[in-house]
């Protein structure tokens, strides 16, 4: 299992068997690598892990519903991964963007949106990704915070999203680990575009 990430224009290699032998972990049943610079965190819900790096303001999780990956669902989802990253911050509005499936990341992707979010002046984005792997549904993404608190209503509004480069290199990672697909330059750089 190879993955490629493109960084300041030389091509490095990440071997997903390393990861996984080197910070293993499951969540309901379902088998991933945390990426390098991640910590495993507690969930209070035990079909969602969820990852962060403590240097930034990025989250990764996995998550493995016991109900269709509806809008309620995301958004349900969306508001357990704010409570991990910002405990303070509540009363989020949500709306998901859903992506299209002409470019995918994975063979095994069923599906990929954004949940954007604002509470008061703070915007959040979550990018999802959800798969068809090890015998079960799985939602993989990121969640991140973007802009000033005089950005957050016009990144709410605006009809596309915003990008983390970090945050899709990790996530890119945490896919491969679930999947144990083998991840092209070409493929990922399609993926991260969506």
């Amino acid at each position: 299992m190879l993955f490629t990430i493109t960084t300041a224009g030389s091509a490095r290699q990440v071997f997903s068997q390393d990861l996984e032998l080197k910070k293993a972990a499951e969540v309901a049943g379902v088998k991933f690598a945390v990426p390098e610079a991640y910590m495993l965190g507690q969930s209070s819900d035990n079909r969602v892990a969820f990852m962060h790096d403590p240097t930034t303001q990025i989250g990764l999780f996995v998550a493995v519903p016991d109900q269709l990956a509806d809008d309620k669902y995301l958004t349900n989802l969306s508001n357990n991964l704010v409570s991990h990253l910002w405990p303070r911050q509540n009363g989020f509005s949500w709306k998901i963007v859903p992506h299209t499936l002409d470019r995918k990341v994975s063979s095994y992707q069923t599906n990929a949106g954004t949940t954007k979010g604002l509470s008061g002046k703070k915007f959040v984005q979550t990018d999802y990704i959800i798969l068809k792997a090890q015998g079960h549904d799985v939602v993989v993404g990121l969640i991140a915070t973007f802009g000033s608190e005089l950005d957050a209503q016009f990144l709410f509004d605006v009809k596309g999203r915003e990008y983390s480069i970090p945050g899709w290199q990790a996530l890119f990672h945490l896919i491969a680990s679930v999947t144990g697909e083998r991840f092209d330059e070409q493929k990922t750089r399609r993926g991260a575009d969506q």
